[in-house]
């Protein structure tokens, strides 16, 4: 905050004539945030920063979000919105805009459910995929490989995290049923005449 005082001067024939005003510049600046782009915005939190005194805060698209009167509200939705953060003190108002993108995942199924017969294997192409994790990695050859191959040797239910293309972290799961095989029994060898 910076204030001058302005005075002026008037001459009007023999009479002289002066006045004064004191200007107080009351500036602040306001900041929404960077536009983002994230994966799920339920959630995120909006970080609004300012360096007014004493300021008061507003979000347009209030309904949006746990509280629009606050300085870092969260987002209660997911969906691409453009926020206006409004902050006024006892003279100025001043604002500033951020724009939430919401990237929808592409949770396409990995697989489907598979039946087996026992010693067969599976492989799954995961190309595109990183930071993959399965629950449980018994039965598979390279669980983080965008290739793993399944040596299921009984029923298994397995569920796997990964990033996508997009970005976002998907979960899906993936049942393997296996047969076993039959038993087989013959007797002894015989001769028939």
């Amino acid at each position: 905050t910076v204030g001058t005082w302005y005075s002026v001067d008037a001459l009007q024939g023999q009479c002289s004539y002066s006045d004064s005003v004191f200007v107080n510049v009351n500036s602040f600046f306001v900041n929404a945030g960077m536009d983002t782009t994230i994966c799920n915005t339920n959630g995120f939190q909006l970080t609004g920063t300012t360096n007014a005194n004493t300021p008061v805060y507003s979000w347009s698209n209030s309904a949006y979000l746990n509280n629009g009167l606050i300085q870092n509200p969260i987002m209660q939705v997911d969906s691409t919105l453009s926020f206006v953060l409004t902050v006024s003190n006892a003279n100025c108002t001043y604002s500033d805009t951020i724009l939430v993108t919401n990237v929808l995942a592409n949770p396409t199924a990995i697989y489907f459910d598979s039946t087996v017969c026992e010693g067969d294997s599976i492989v799954l192409d995961l190309s595109g995929y990183t930071n993959i994790t399965w629950t449980p990695t018994s039965g598979i050859i390279n669980p983080t490989s965008v290739n793993p191959l399944f040596l299921a040797t009984s029923n298994q239910f397995y569920t796997v995290s990964f990033i996508e293309s997009q970005g976002c972290w998907v979960q899906d799961s993936l049942q393997i049923n296996i047969i076993p095989l039959p038993q087989v029994s013959l007797s002894n060898d015989t001769t028939i005449c």
